[in-house]
């Protein structure tokens, strides 16, 4: 793969005008604290990472009635019966943690946030919680322990996006409270138990309900407390981004 580095030589205000429709990033107010130097300090410093998408609707291929495809599932009104069976045609045989952290490095990347769970549900990773995963389905790898042996064989910091959202489990929409405490806690402290330390939780799908129903002050506290040097945004709740007190730094789409 060849890869081009460029230099941005507009201002920053041009940058976030041409990035994001809404200008700015909204006054935290008073009560927030924000990262502590030692615990920022890489963040600040590495300007450039890498996001990585990837789950069975890369064997899907495509969105007939939105612009993602990893949005195909609830665009298409796909039952998860029969979308589920990706799971079972999934074999990134060519897959290796190694070259990806060596291409990203060559690109200038100094981290990487994959994604451990998508909308979709499907999990890249060991989960003893379901079988809807990477280690159980067809590819039968733990995606998240491979590139983080593969980050910090490299020298590269690796953080993990998890969805909050899961079109896949049957409590998320008939109940929310049980799937909150024993799923989404459950799978996070995984995240946070099973591969060393990381450096970062990535949230999404958070709009439909407020940081209360996501239990988010204890959810970010169990994060800190499980992995004291990890990082975590701000899509903790409806509303939340660009607000919220809880969170470590800010993100915009």
């Amino acid at each position: 793969m060849n890869v081009k580095r460029g230099i941005y030589d507009g201002t920053e205000e041009e940058f976030f005008k041409s990035w994001y429709k809404q200008p700015g990033i909204p006054d935290p107010g008073a009560f927030y604290k924000p990262m502590t130097d030692q615990k920022s300090s890489w963040f600040n410093d590495a300007k450039f990472g890498i996001f990585v998408h990837w789950g069975t609707y890369a064997v899907y291929g495509k969105n007939d009635k939105g612009p993602y495809v990893s949005w195909a599932m609830n665009n298409e009104k796909i039952p998860f019966e029969e979308y589920e069976k990706l799971a079972d045609q999934f074999h990134p045989t060519k897959f290796d943690a190694e070259e990806w952290m060596k291409i990203f490095k060559e690109a200038g990347a100094r981290y990487v946030t994959f994604t451990s769970k998508h909308h979709e549900g499907f999990c890249m990773f060991d989960s003893t919680l379901t079988d809807y995963d990477s280690v159980d389905r067809a590819p039968h790898k733990d995606f998240v322990k491979e590139l983080i042996d593969a980050a910090r064989k490299a020298d590269m910091k690796i953080s993990f996006y998890y969805s909050t959202l899961d079109w896949a489990h049957p409590d998320f929409k008939k109940d929310l409270s049980q799937y909150v405490d024993e799923y989404l806690f459950g799978q996070v402290r995984e995240l946070c138990t099973n591969y060393g330390p990381i450096d970062g939780i990535w949230f999404d799908g958070e709009w439909d309900h407020p940081a209360e129903i996501w239990k988010a002050t204890d959810l970010v506290s169990m994060i800190h407390e499980l992995q004291p040097g990890a990082l975590v945004n701000d899509r903790i709740g409806k509303g939340e981004r660009g607000k919220t007190t809880l969170a470590d730094f800010y993100t915009r789409e």
